[in-house]
């Protein structure tokens, strides 16, 4: 009742797919296979397999910084396609996507003129176009374009635009504060850019009573610029500071 096996029929034969050695008798080789790494019952200790690629992760290639002159053809067509949006609906309702559309212009293409400018529409578009204002936002830009430009060619379109704002809301103590430089500037050199910083200070102290501050500059006012439309009203505030007294 036993099966006699020959010493030929043992003699060890080649497995092609996996390298290894087996015995005639033993499972066909496709029911041996190895398992892969990702079927179930793999135990990789005990049971290597086929080995098992692991694949590196990618590191992304840094971008070389783009030229100026690609920034600046860039920046143009997107300033020209925010245009083309603001005539499609009304501004009102479009307010959202244009502070987006210019925070892209400054994050992309920041050595650009376009990208100060978009500054200053910033700080227009807070201060004049929504309603409520939001002035807290508008001072968040000013503040990130001064220190963000070394040279900021829009400052003084900037500063005019938020001292007009401060002197329309009668926010009298930060209309001083963004005065205050070109006052000391004038005292310091004797240089003077516009009146207009002269007569907002000037407007400023004498709206929160400080009449002596007001006087001078209203009298320099006049003295520096005497047929500006600045110097006429101020005539009309010596008149009333000296109805004080």
């Amino acid at each position: 009742g036993r099966t006699i096996v020959s010493k030929a029929q043992l003699a060890p034969i080649n497995d092609a797919d996996s390298g290894a050695r087996t015995m005639v008798g033993a499972a066909p080789l496709a029911d041996r296979r190895p398992l892969l790494a990702t079927e179930p019952g793999r135990d990789v200790a005990t049971d290597p397999g086929r080995p098992i690629m692991q694949s590196r992760p990618v590191t992304p290639q840094p971008q070389p910084p783009m030229s100026l002159e690609e920034q600046e053809t860039k920046s143009q067509k997107a300033f020209e396609s925010l245009l083309e949006m603001t005539t499609v609906a009304s501004r009102h309702e479009m307010l959202p996507d244009v502070e987006k559309a210019y925070l892209d212009i400054v994050a992309k293409y920041p050595d650009t003129h376009i990208a100060q400018e978009s500054y200053w529409r910033l700080i227009i578009l807070n201060l004049d176009d929504y309603y409520p204002p939001k002035p807290d936002v508008a001072e968040k830009y000013y503040k990130e374009y001064l220190q963000k430009y070394k040279h900021p060619t829009f400052k003084y379109a900037v500063e005019d635009t938020i001292a007009r704002f401060y002197y329309k809301n009668k926010d009298w103590q930060k209309l001083i504060d963004l005065c205050s430089p070109y006052i000391k500037e004038y005292i310091k050199t004797g240089r003077v850019i516009t009146p207009l910083y002269i007569f907002f200070y000037s407007e400023a102290k004498f709206f929160l009573g400080d009449f002596v501050e007001a006087n001078k500059g209203y009298r320099t006012l006049m003295r520096l610029f005497p047929s500006s439309h600045e110097a006429k009203i101020s005539e009309k505030r010596l008149e009333e500071i000296l109805s004080h007294f």
